[in-house]
Order: structure tokens, then C-alpha cells, then sequence
């Protein structure tokens, strides 16, 4: 009887994340303003896996810094966007371009390969997804939470598939505004 409840909260869990994953193609598609879409994939990360503190990092000549945010209280946000990380260096994200895998850091206290950085020493649990476009990383899809044990593999998981439909649309969103760019000269 507790496997039957446990495999119908799982497929139930599952049903959620296609709609959310399908709701969230259609919303990210529906605009192509980079900040626009920016905006869209923070809103929509938390119908994927629930979290108080969201990011995205794009890579740019080999390092990650911080486009957007939500959810981080205002006395953290300057710290959080200041945030500029060399990717080979910093053996979160050198895993993820590496492997092209998401990243689950239950209590980053315990983690030996954690690197804490200024003012984020309060960030105890992690989950990141590589975004990734036609096999190249060029960003991240970050949660944060100073509640150590909140993020899994599981969640890291639902994240990577929400983050592989984010690396379409922010593909479409960079071509676009090139191409505006480019217009405007």
C-alpha cells in the first residue's frame, strides 16, 4: 500500500513537471527580449523544483557572472551580482561544462571541492543545470538556500530538464537581439 501511494506521488510529481516543462516552452517562447526571457525562466524555475533563491549566469571569455536574480533579500543582491566566477576555477560549473550535467550540493559546509565566495558564506544548499545550446555551455541555471539539505540529485535533475528548454529560448533571445544590434548600425 506505501509503494502504491509512492508511485502515484511520483507519477503525479512527473505529470507536474511535463505541464510545468510544456507551460514554461510556450511563456519563454512567447517573447524573444533577452531580459524578458531572463525574467520568464527565474518565474518559471519554481513550478520545476521550490526554492527561495534563484540566478542565472551567462559565460562570457570564460567567466560566469550573474544576469539575473529573484528571490534574494535586498541586502544580498548587490553581493549576488557581483558575483564574477572563472569558470575553470570555480570546480562547480568546470564539473558542469565538463560533464554537461547538473549539480546537486547538499550541504556545501561538507563539500571539500566547495569554494565559498565574499559574502555568500550564508549559501548552504545548491542545485545548478548547465544551460546548453547545440552541445555548448553557456550558462547556469543556479538555486540557492542557506537551508543545508534542501537541494538533491532528484531536484538537480528537474532542473536540467527545465534548463535544456531555457538554452532554446535564450539562444533565439541572443540571435534576436544581434540581430537588432546589428539593424540599428
Amino acid at each position: 500500500d506505501t509503494a502504491r501511494v509512492r508511485a502515484e506521488e511520483a507519477e503525479r510529481q512527473q505529470r507536474m513537471l511535463a505541464e510545468g516543462l510544456r507551460d514554461a516552452l510556450e511563456a519563454l517562447t512567447s517573447t524573444l527580449s533577452l531580459e524578458d526571457v531572463l525574467d520568464r525562466i527565474l518565474e518559471l524555475t519554481a513550478a520545476v523544483v521550490p526554492h527561495e533563491n534563484s540566478n542565472i549566469m551567462l559565460i562570457d571569455n570564460g567567466w560566469a557572472s550573474v544576469r539575473r536574480t529573484r528571490g534574494y533579500p535586498a541586502d544580498l543582491i548587490l553581493t549576488v551580482t557581483d558575483l564574477g566566477l572563472n569558470v575553470q576555477e570555480t570546480p562547480n560549473l568546470r564539473h558542469m561544462v565538463e560533464s554537461l550535467r547538473p549539480l546537486a550540493i547538499g550541504d556545501t559546509a561538507q563539500d571539500p571541492e566547495w569554494i565559498v565566495q565574499p559574502g555568500m558564506d550564508w549559501l548552504r544548499s545548491y542545485a545548478a543545470a548547465p544551460i546548453i545550446n547545440k552541445g555548448h555551455v553557456f550558462g547556469f541555471l543556479n538555486l540557492d538556500s542557506p537551508q543545508p539539505g534542501l537541494f538533491n540529485q532528484q531536484h538537480a535533475e528537474a532542473l536540467q530538464a527545465f534548463a535544456d528548454q531555457v538554452g532554446i529560448a535564450l539562444e533565439n533571445a541572443r540571435l534576436y537581439a544581434s540581430l537588432q544590434e546589428s539593424n540599428a548600425k
